[in-house]
């Protein structure tokens, strides 16, 4: 007797489908997208994975909390009142906040809180969603003694959403495109036959910066009278340099338009020949620092004329 094997397992009916290039035509389109994605920068926030993790931190100095403490006034209550003010380290300390290096500029400005104002006026004419982009850009931070002084001297007009425009063009001289560390700052300085490099901001304007013979410091300009010592000597960030400035500096344009301003010290016209004598930049006592630090900041408010620049309505 013969036996067969016999499979125990059905035919299986194999279903030919035709190829159709209509089923891929999404995916060419996404894929198309995202290769012409890349070849531009995008406004969404930085990348944090391009960037490489790092323990580097500086701590970013505040003055404003002793700066505008008020003792409180005598009450009328039949209480017995202290025979002194509440000490101001304690009522409104000044507490340091840390910057790390491998953040974005958008994330430092508004941890600071010397820097509340300027983020502030960044945030409200769209310039901090910039500095969420890879750039590099070096910003030259306006404390807020700087603003509230000039916001005072133009009777309050410089946080109105009537004068966006002009805020922001003032603002954007601020920032610098490109990466420019301090050492740089000077190198391209001391090269220059002018000992002087114009730095090119976002406001189109050439940004002045030059080292003081007398002190070795940074300083920096609009070419038309207005300078400024730095206070903290650049933080290095994921996508840019940190500088604190101690005095505002306007753009230049907007000075020559200027009617009936106070005058500005002469100077010579945009060039980048420093347009302050030594004897100017001596007077200005600011302890010289090479690191970002911490230092004791001379407060010089009321030292700015009737601003000449801004003019609101």
């Amino acid at each position: 007797m013969i036996f067969w094997e016999t499979s125990m397992h059905p035919k299986r009916v194999l279903h030919r489908t035709a190829f159709n290039s209509r089923m891929l035509a999404p995916a060419a389109i996404g894929i198309a997208a995202l290769v012409l994605g890349g070849c531009t920068q995008s406004r969404a926030r930085q990348d944090t994975y391009k960037v490489a993790n790092s323990t580097c931190s500086y701590m970013m100095p505040t003055v404003s909390g002793t700066r505008t403490y008020a003792p409180a006034k005598p009450s009328t209550s039949s209480e017995a009142e202290p025979k002194s003010a509440p000490d101001s380290q304690i009522a409104y300390p000044n507490p340091e906040t840390p910057a790390f290096c491998d953040r974005p500029l958008s994330d430092t400005l508004p941890s600071s809180l010397e820097m509340a104002d300027y983020t502030h006026l960044l945030n409200a004419t769209g310039l901090l969603a910039i500095l969420q982009q890879d750039g590099p850009f070096t910003v030259f931070g306006i404390p807020n003694s700087a603003l509230e002084t000039y916001d005072a001297q133009t009777g309050n007009k410089l946080t109105s959403p009537d004068n966006k425009a002009v805020i922001k063009e003032m603002l954007s001289y601020t920032i610098v495109k490109g990466r420019w560390p301090l050492a740089k700052i000077k190198q391209a300085a001391l090269a220059s036959p002018t000992q002087s490099v114009g730095l090119p901001t976002l406001n189109g304007q050439l940004l002045s910066a030059w080292v003081d013979g007398q002190s070795g410091q940074v300083v920096i300009g609009n070419g038309q009278g207005m300078v400024s010592h730095l206070w903290v000597t650049g933080i290095p960030q994921s996508n840019g340099v940190l500088y604190f400035i101690q005095d505002l500096v306007l753009p230049p344009i907007a000075q020559q338009n200027a009617g009936t301003s106070t005058p500005v010290s002469a100077a010579p016209s945009v060039s980048p020949v420093p347009p302050v004598s030594k004897a100017q930049a001596q007077a200005s006592t600011v302890a010289a620092r090479t690191q970002p630090a911490t230092a004791t900041y001379t407060s010089r408010k009321g030292n700015l004329t009737t601003p000449p620049v801004l003019q609101l309505p």
